[in-house]
């Protein structure tokens, strides 16, 4: 599920030398490209032409997909990433290993995982647009001041986080929304606590919008799917 991901990435666990670590050599920009479709393959959300499962013929593929994605995601980050995000994309990959054995591993989790998320089915492309949003921003961040990298990073993670739950609000009913809220909770308030610190919770808004312009938005020749690419390049300047 778009939860189970796209927040644990953001993790600040490890202390690092400070400094820029350069990306290895093997690292070439098809590895980059291909670790970016398998990071699409993970979220619901931003991958155009996927839906949350509705029969369980269709979970069995969904759940196939996550793992062999979260695979291909780890191959890559042991070969190619500097440290940090080496350890941001590991803690990627073990949130993969843990949420597709909770939704995964029995008839009962898949039926509930189906049911009380298929709502999200009914306004998937809004919630596209708003994961469209949030890798432009990080494109931005990328250019950014790396004095406020870390906290653009939470500021823009909270606006697309606001995003989501507006539109799942309007489409999911009240316990439906519950179970998703919880799901994107649980992992969120893990970030919140240990990275973003000050730029989250209580006056968190007021601080955020007291940050620097981002740098401006340039044209992309290709599209990126997912958030992993623009988060393992931002976290490897340090």
């Amino acid at each position: 599920m778009f939860s189970s991901a796209y927040f644990l990435v953001l993790c600040f666990l490890i202390s690092v030398d400070s400094g820029p670590s350069p990306r290895k050599p093997e690292c070439s920009k098809r590895r980059v490209a291909e670790s970016d479709v398998c990071a699409s393959k993970l979220f619901v959300i931003g991958n155009r032409g996927s839906k949350i499962p509705r029969n369980t013929k269709e979970m069995n593929v969904y759940c196939g997909t996550v793992r062999n994605a979260g695979k291909c995601i780890r191959h890559y980050a042991n070969q190619c990433l500097p440290p940090f995000p080496k350890q941001l994309s590991s803690i990627l990959h073990r949130a993969v290993e843990n949420s597709s054995a909770e939704l995964c591993n029995t008839p009962q989790s898949q039926h509930e995982f189906m049911t009380r998320a298929s709502c999200v089915n009914n306004g998937i492309e809004s919630m596209n647009q708003c994961m469209e949003k949030y890798i432009d921003k990080l494109g931005q961040v990328k250019k950014a001041d790396s004095r406020n990298k870390i906290a653009f990073v939470c500021c823009t993670s909270q606006t697309f986080r606001n995003c989501m739950e507006e539109e799942l609000a309007k489409i999911c009913v009240q316990d439906s929304y519950s179970y998703l809220h919880n799901m994107v909770m649980s992992y969120a308030r893990e970030v919140l606590e240990t990275l973003c610190g000050m730029y989250s919770g209580p006056g968190s808004k007021e601080k955020c919008d007291r940050l620097p312009a981002l740098p401006p938005r340039e044209g992309r020749s290709t599209r990126i799917l997912s958030p992993y690419t623009p988060i393992m390049e931002i976290f490897s300047d340090y």
